[in-house]
């Protein structure tokens, strides 16, 4: 026996797709939430627990959501006042050192040029909003 998946009829000895398969795979019907015998109200509070289901998760995975960017929110921050005047302090040197400043010369510039842009980022927010405060 072989199955033909042509359009034209099937010949002497060939059957149809729809006569191979049993009738069992070609029928799709969504899985029931409660069992046969129950009333149209229980199929309703079993349709409505399922939704509430789904709103909790919906819910759970916004709150997941807010915690990230909070999270990416904080990362970001982190990396402005330490990595950047690092790499600023860093490339200073690197300049320097590429000048002809020597080694040491090179590493107190960057240095300086490193510690002075930590504090332009972390001094307005410590020292100066207290002394212009009152």
């Amino acid at each position: 026996m072989t199955v033909t998946h042509s359009r034209s009829p099937p010949s002497e000895g060939q059957v149809g797709i729809a006569q191979a398969v049993p009738a069992f795979l070609l029928s799709h019907r969504p899985k029931k939430l409660v069992a046969r015998g129950s009333t149209p109200r229980d199929r309703s509070d079993a349709a409505r627990r399922h939704r509430m289901k789904e709103d909790r998760a919906m819910i759970v995975l916004v709150l997941m959501a807010v915690a990230l960017v909070a999270g990416l929110c904080v990362l970001a921050y982190t990396l402005a006042v330490y990595a950047l005047p690092f790499m600023l302090g860093f490339e200073t040197a690197k300049w320097a050192y590429a000048s002809g400043s020597g080694l040491i010369g090179a590493g107190l510039v960057g240095l300086a040029a490193g510690g002075a842009a930590y504090g332009l980022l972390v001094s307005p927010s410590h020292r100066f909003g207290r002394r212009f405060r009152g």
